[in-house]
């Protein structure tokens, strides 16, 4: 059980933390006309300040590594609502089940 749960964890954090770094890359340099690097020192700039914008590759990483951290703690708190709350379950084994889940 313990195992499994760790596997859903793992699965959900890692399409999570990807799929929104890609949407939020591609928006920040396509719509918004600006850089990766701004993007993440951006994030970074949540824990850093606005020191975080001249900090070059290493506070890029650090908001890289903050944007998995958030995707880690909301990846672990959908599933332990998913867990525990039966109706999640029975809503998402709907055919359009995500969709019912986002109307709640």
């Amino acid at each position: 059980m313990i195992r499994d749960a760790v596997s859903r964890l793992v699965r959900a954090w890692l399409v999570t933390a990807i799929v929104d770094a890609v949407s939020s890359s591609a928006l920040a340099v396509f719509a918004y006309r600006s850089t990766l690097t701004r993007l993440w020192q951006g994030v970074a700039s949540i824990l850093l300040g606005p020191a975080a914008f001249e900090g070059g590759a290493r506070t890029t990483l650090v908001g890289l590594l903050l944007h998995c951290a958030v995707a880690l703690g909301w990846s672990a708190v959908f599933l332990a609502l998913y867990l525990s709350w039966p109706r999640l379950r029975r809503a998402l084994a709907l055919p359009r089940g995500v969709l019912a889940v986002a109307a709640l």
